[in-house]
């Protein structure tokens, strides 16, 4: 039998740490930076934008924000929310910030 056959079950790796120089283990950091994001979840056109000044494109993947320097072909800056999917992004004319429309569904 292969490792996808059913009658198998397959084992998830473990994450803990060999003993240290004093014979305990350590803890496995919980903590992780998002240095980079590869994919986009763009369902229409209003979920792509580009700022008309620097060039700089905004796009969502899941619940990041992933801000382009399109002149540099670089991530700048990756913005999170905590649970929700961001469908769409916009740049403000008028430098308003942190403002949305709509509301949070359950």
């Amino acid at each position: 039998m292969d490792g996808n056959s059913p009658g198998k079950k397959r084992q998830r790796p473990t994450t803990s740490r060999a003993p240290n120089a004093d014979g305990e283990k350590e803890k496995a950091d919980s903590s992780i930076e998002l240095e980079h994001v590869l994919g986009i979840s763009v369902y229409s056109g209003s979920a792509l934008t580009c700022h008309p000044m620097s060039g700089l494109v905004a796009y969502p993947a899941g619940c990041v924000l992933v801000l382009l320097d399109s002149v540099k072909n670089k991530q700048v800056a990756t913005l999170h929310t905590p649970r929700k999917s961001i469908t769409a992004a916009s740049f403000s004319w008028t430098s308003a910030r942190g403002q949305s429309l709509g509301h949070l569904s359950d």
